[in-house]
């Protein structure tokens, strides 16, 4: 086989073994805009584990890193940590708005040490930035990955999603707990306890982050025919919520940790 079939035959590969994630993109991102870099980091392990590149939401450039749990199960090993790593600094490079798609069920016990390495380089590749860090929890968040998730700005979970930085299994026998991970450290929990912003059905996190997106980036926008002395209706007795959507421009308001306190 020549280096031509070769890398046909890889490229070949890479489309089977991240076509769920790319479908699950697709969700999010504008169609057809996504742009793949680094395909084959390492080796072919490794460069599946992790996919990244730029895309477009609502029209805004944005990157995009998303973890493909296709891929040794979604196990978290050093080659992936290294490439997740990587992604992100390229993102905090070019200065945009960056997607996580997060599906991890914990690390691969036989990396050892290494993987605490690994994990201690992902922490410390979330550095504070003036772009917004956008995290969605695909499947599971667990161990450390669930730690990354809350150094992000806005954190989406969908009924399907579970986040736990300690193992499920472990926590439900030594607490006694009755019941399966997504109803024990899904989304409705996260969203009661503050570990999750936003919990929206998987066919609508498109239409949600970039509504995140516009709002976001609309402040210095052209008030020239703002109505700025409007009227606003009867405010006495009105919930905190409905006096700010009152002052807010028509279907502008996006609350964040509606579940929480």
């Amino acid at each position: 086989m020549d280096r031509k079939e070769l890398l046909a035959e890889r490229q070949k590969q890479h489309k089977q073994c991240t076509k769920s994630i790319k479908d699950f993109l697709n969700n999010v991102i504008d169609d057809q805009s996504f742009v793949e870099s680094n395909e084959f980091f390492a080796n072919e392990t490794g460069g599946k584990s992790v996919i990244w590149g730029q895309a477009s939401i609502g029209g805004k450039l944005v990157f995009v890193v998303a973890q493909n749990s296709e891929v040794t199960q979604g196990g978290m090993n050093k080659q992936q940590a290294e490439k997740f790593v990587k992604a992100c600094n390229v993102a905090y490079d070019n200065n945009l708005p960056t997607v996580f798609v997060l599906d991890s069920c914990g690390g691969k016990i036989e990396e050892g040490v290494a993987l605490l390495d690994s994990y201690a380089s992902i922490l410390a590749s979330a550095k504070e930035t003036n772009q917004p860090s956008i995290c969605i929890v695909k499947g599971n968040a667990l161990g450390s990955m669930a730690l990354f998730a809350s150094l992000c700005d806005f954190v989406y979970m969908t009924e399907d999603s579970v986040m736990s930085i300690n193992s499920p299994s472990v926590l439900s026998a030594q607490e006694n707990l009755v019941g399966n991970a997504n109803a024990l450290f899904g989304a409705k929990l996260q969203s009661e306890n503050g570990a999750c912003t936003f919990v929206v059905k998987k066919e609508e996190l498109g239409a949600h982050v970039s509504k995140l997106l516009d709002t976001l980036y609309s402040v210095g926008d052209d008030l020239s025919d703002a109505e700025l002395n409007k009227a606003l209706g009867k405010i006495e007795g009105a919930s905190a919520k409905d006096k700010i959507i009152q002052l807010s421009d028509k279907d502008s308001f996006i609350e964040c940790y509606a579940d929480y306190a």
